[in-house]
């Protein structure tokens, strides 16, 4: 139920958006538009179900009807004669022609928007947009159903008009429902080789200059819901185009802060500022206790949409020499988080984001870390270890699952690998000495017994310690990780396949002794 009025579970979304318009079109009915945001927002907050049998043609008429209602809303305050409405199923190239004619007038007046009128309007475009990727597309057999809808939201006038609107001084809230509907029109959910998306990608970053427009809003606000959005747009670009990386890290912004108040967040300086720069601060700011904050709070979106951001720059090849940004994963990896609720959640994922970036690192970090801030290697295995019991205690033993492992399993086994200190000091965690001369009486014991056992088990693994929670990953359904959790043991026991097989226990290592060519072991090979 929300302010306006209660709603059904199963919502129309498509026949209530209709009813909302005015003479058929949004922009005269605000009150109307806003129990419809107020409703559809709703319903995708809480996963309710919409109808999703509706007629292309419903929902393509639909679609121009909600452009040609922004651009005549924007083009009326600037003096704009042209009419939208003979247009709303009419040739592409014509609304095009129209639309460019109105962002003309627009620049050439230089008038503010009017927020009052506009913002229900953009509001209302942006869900509707985000109801067709999130509700709307999982329903449908193709996608072309739904690209084609969106595709008018994805022409070179609206992304134009979205930039543009994006570096006016408009209220928090309404940039960020501009930067949200940029973001839903360039979201494209299935990966493929269309060439229209990526022309659309190529006019943002280069025509657009959209990376400055974004980083210079960014220093102008101190609003999270806006800045999640921008930085969402962000990563968009640079997961989704191969021709993104090099604008985004060469793009450079400055800020005198006169007029413009300075953000809580932002740097002090009147140098140009890169997007490492400008983001590392952010991020500093975002990991700040409180730490998520309460549900509403959007800084954990944050940190892991500029993590994401990173790890498609692929910054970890560079954290041996980007020291703040390696300091910055360091201290958000530190974060507590020791139960797993809903506020714990998005602490282990914005872990979980951070730990990609560390994927690409090479020994320098792996030292680095062990020398500048040793606790940090306590922090990953202390997040192993939590990732690992959720994982089992969730039952998901699953692509999710596994998807929530391999990355901080990678990122052990490589620096485990490629520096030999690194691998000591986590096999002093992992086998804590304090244990170890018991497991190596335990040793001596099973050595000189007569009769031994055809599937010896782990001698010295009690249940809750992390080897114990390691060595069931050897019995993962998904290879990867069974590898990757086999490869490491293996190498805490320094290539040793007797010691090894101690360890683990002879069924659980047989994969990994295949692999090493230690299958075939005679009845002696582990005595």
């Amino acid at each position: 139920c929300n302010k306006f009025c209660p709603y059904p579970p199963t919502m129309d979304v498509a026949k209530r958006l209709n009813a909302a318009f005015k003479d058929g079109y949004p922009q005269d009915n605000h009150e109307s538009l806003e129990i419809w945001n107020e409703e559809v927002e709703d319903l995708m907050k809480n996963n309710g179900e919409s109808q999703t049998e509706i007629p292309q043609d419903q929902i393509a008429s639909l679609s121009s009807k909600m452009r040609c209602g922004w651009i005549q809303l924007i083009g009326q305050q600037c003096g704009s004669t042209e009419d939208f409405a003979s247009l709303v199923d009419g040739a592409i190239d014509e609304m095009e022609t129209k639309s460019n004619s109105v962002i003309s007038q627009w620049k050439e007046a230089g008038m503010p928007i009017q927020d009052q009128q506009c913002a229900p309007v953009f509001r209302a475009c942006k869900n509707w947009l985000r109801w067709l990727l999130q509700l709307y597309l999982p329903s449908q057999r193709t996608a072309a159903k739904v690209q084609g809808a969106i595709q008018t939201f994805r022409s070179p006038s609206m992304l134009e008009l979205y930039t543009l609107m994006i570096s006016k001084d408009l209220p928090a809230e309404t940039s960020r429902h501009v930067a949200n509907m940029l973001f839903y029109s360039t979201f494209n959910p299935i990966p493929s080789s269309d060439e229209k998306i990526h022309q659309a990608y190529d006019f943002l970053i280069q025509d657009c200059q959209c990376f400055v427009g974004f980083l210079e809003k960014m220093l102008k606000t101190s609003s999270i819901p806006l800045n999640t959005a921008l930085m969402r747009n962000i990563h968009n670009l640079a997961s989704s185009s191969a021709k993104a990386i090099q604008p985004l890290s060469d793009a450079r912004v400055t800020t005198q802060y006169t007029v413009t108040k300075k953000p809580d967040w932002a740097p002090q300086s009147t140098t140009e500022m890169s997007f490492l720069v400008i983001s590392q601060h952010l991020l500093e700011y975002c990991i700040k206790e409180p730490f998520p904050g309460d549900p509403e709070d959007l800084r954990s979106e944050i940190v892991q949409e500029i993590m994401r951001t990173y790890y498609a720059m692929r910054v970890g090849n560079e954290l041996e020499t980007k020291v703040e940004v390696f300091n910055s994963i360091c201290r958000l990896i530190a974060l507590p988080s020791t139960t797993v609720d809903e506020k714990d959640r998005r602490v282990l994922e914005s872990k979980g984001s951070a730990i990609s970036v560390l994927m690409d690192s090479g020994p320098g970090v792996a030292k680095r870390m062990l020398k500048e801030d040793a606790d940090s290697l306590s922090s990953l295995l202390d997040l192993l270890e939590t990732l690992i019991s959720e994982t089992l205690e969730s039952g998901r033993v699953d692509d999710a699952g596994a998807a929530s492992l391999t990355p901080i399993l990678v990122v052990l086994y490589k620096f485990c690998q490629t520096t030999n200190e690194f691998c000591v000091a986590v096999k002093e965690k992992v086998f804590p000495p304090e244990s170890e001369e018991h497991f190596h009486a335990l040793v001596q014991e099973e050595k000189a017994k007569s009769a031994k056992a055809a599937n010896m088990p782990p001698l010295d693994a009690p249940d809750g310690t992390l080897r114990s929670k390691l060595i069931k990953l050897l019995t993962w359904p998904q290879s990867h990780i069974k590898r990757f959790a086999g490869e490491l043991l293996w190498l805490l026991s320094g290539g040793d396949p007797q010691e090894f097989v101690y360890r683990v226990g002879m069924g659980n290592g047989m994969p990994i002794l295949g692999m090493k060519g230690f299958a075939q072991m005679p009845a002696h090979a582990y005595s």
